[in-house]
């Protein structure tokens, strides 16, 4: 499974988990932070308004234990 952890001005933790089928504990959990950068200065910079949004909605549908997040609308909200 897949959680926003986090959500920044410039970046967004993400928990994810790895499931056995049928259970309800965690086998293992883990995070990663995805930091929005300009490609010119290199430095960070603030969520595309888009994907805020979609981040902060997609935070607020109803979880599904065990899913995995489609990364591809993720994909599609910051190309908006």
């Amino acid at each position: 499974g897949m959680r926003v952890e986090r959500l920044g001005r410039s970046s967004v933790r993400y928990g994810v988990g790895i499931f056995r089928a049928g259970e309800d504990e965690a086998a293992a959990s883990g995070y990663f932070v995805h930091v929005y950068v300009d490609r010119a200065s290199r430095r960070p910079a603030a969520l595309p308004e888009a994907m805020y949004f979609f981040v902060i909605a997609a935070t607020e549908a109803p979880a599904m234990h065990g899913s995995v997040a489609d990364v591809s609308l993720f994909a599609d909200a910051a190309e908006t």
